[in-house]
């Protein structure tokens, strides 16, 4: 999944340098290199995390996801009628 979203954004990125004006383009190519970064932070963070808290190295990924689940949650009970 990544090497489709760094290939998505290079492709994008090299288009529109060539002088493409395709909106669609510019919105890959963010979007590409935007989930790529993430995903190279999280690699960084989780190695980080791994080398300092030994005893507990999956704790800060457990509160993110607990995190992202109560927002979910509370996002859905407001759109609900």
């Amino acid at each position: 999944m990544t090497t489709s979203n760094l290939r998505n954004a290079v492709s994008g990125w090299l288009q529109l340098a060539l002088g493409e004006t395709d909106p669609k383009l510019r919105g890959e190519a963010v979007v590409g290199s935007v989930i790529f970064l993430c995903f190279v932070a999280g690699a960084l963070v989780g190695g980080v995390c791994t080398l300092r808290l030994q005893a507990y190295p999956l704790f800060p990924a457990v509160v993110l996801a607990a995190a992202g689940t109560l927002l979910t949650i509370r996002e859905r009970e407001r759109s609900l009628p």
